[in-house]
């Protein structure tokens, strides 16, 4: 019933500001109309939870603990939005010293409560008392965003694409937290009492993760079958005509073993890219810097383009291994391939698919 009956009186003091409870805060404050609240179509639980913040407010006002009240009435503005809640937050601000907080909130006021000469009233002796103390900063963002200056909390109010802030001199850092979940903007001000300037704050393009295709597997190359000799030509006679020279058959050695050379150093390379790809920055150093920040953190974005490369890699290293195997097989060994004999010793080269990657090597026949 109590609980009940607090609800009901909150109801009313935002809808015609009837109420006394809290009129010891301040006399100028007792027949001030509410007139942009949204109190009596507030969810109940939200109703409640805005008069505990109004009791423990004013209670904090009376006995001057002016933070612990400034903190009441900006929970009573976020549960039930009004202005009566705003202007309370206003003053308790301003009597604990918060001039920064206090002139901010005064410049929402003036945005959200054009009509109301009270609020108004407030906002403007506040700004015009605390200004000349403070830097003015009018922040753009892109797309509308919640900020944050000099404290945990954000400014209160709904994400909006411009706000206006006032901060306190020297190098407070600005934070807009954008909708959609586009994440986070950081700018450090160097702020001046007296000066204004502008700001403009912008997420960051959503980013598709890039598919990683699976490396090729190589093909292993077969070990070509022995080619028999051909039959002895017959003997020649007076009357036959000289033999033409052999043509040179096959491709020079030098291709082969320049094949070979190029297939061991991309491998070498292959493997420093895969253990840097597992050493920098690691999976552990990326799950506690990206912890909370999605693909977009920045050493989670290094260790992808570090796999793409190694698998780039990876896969040149075969393509070139597996062409190397097949020249190997048109290779001329020997000063003339047409004539040398069947027994003669001959190298082939080998291809073979592994768990891990390929293998090249050779093999000799005698």
């Amino acid at each position: 019933m109590r609980t009940l009956g607090r609800t009901a009186a909150l109801v009313a003091l935002l809808a015609s500001s009837s109420a006394t409870a809290h009129a010891d805060v301040t006399p100028g404050e007792r027949d001030a109309g509410d007139t942009s609240s949204k109190g009596a179509s507030a969810d109940p639980a939200h109703l409640r939870a805005a008069a505990e913040a109004f009791d423990t407010g004013g209670a904090a006002f009376k006995r001057k603990d002016f933070e612990a009240a400034a903190s009441s009435f900006e929970a009573a503005y976020v549960a039930v939005p009004g202005a009566k809640a705003l202007r309370l937050a206003i003053r308790s601000h301003s009597e604990a010293g918060h001039g920064a907080r206090a002139a901010t909130l005064a410049a929402l006021a003036q945005a959200r409560y054009p009509g109301d000469d009270v609020t108004q009233k407030l906002a403007a002796e506040t700004i015009e008392q605390l200004e000349p103390l403070l830097q003015r900063v009018q922040v753009n963002c892109s797309p509308s965003c919640t900020v944050t200056f000099g404290a945990p909390e954000p400014v209160l109010g709904e994400p909006s694409a411009r706000w206006t802030v006032y901060v306190d001199p020297g190098k407070p850092a600005l934070r807009a937290t954008f909708v959609d979940g586009r994440g986070e903007a950081t700018k450090e001000v160097n702020a001046v009492a007296g000066r204004t300037t502008s700001v403009t704050l912008e997420a960051k393009a959503k980013r598709v993760p890039a598919v990683v295709e699976p490396a090729p597997v190589p093909v292993p190359v077969p070990t070509p079958a022995p080619v028999a000799s051909p039959p002895p030509a017959p003997p020649l006679t007076a009357s036959d005509p000289p033999p033409a020279p052999p043509r040179s058959r096959g491709i020079p050695r030098g291709v082969f073993i320049g094949g070979v050379v190029v297939t061991a150093v991309l491998g070498g390379v292959t493997i420093w890219s895969g253990v840097d790809t597992v050493s920098h920055p690691g999976a552990d150093a990326v799950r506690v810097a990206c912890a909370g920040k999605g693909e977009t953190c920045p050493e989670y974005e290094a260790g992808r383009a570090h796999q793409l490369r190694t698998n780039v890699l990876l896969g040149a290293t075969v393509g070139v291994a597996v062409v190397t195997g097949v020249l190997g097989i048109f290779t001329k060994w020997k000063g003339n391939a047409a004539a040398a004999p069947a027994s003669a010793f001959q190298i082939l080269p080998t291809a073979a698919a592994l768990d891990r990657g390929a293998a090249l090597g050779a093999v000799g026949r005698f």
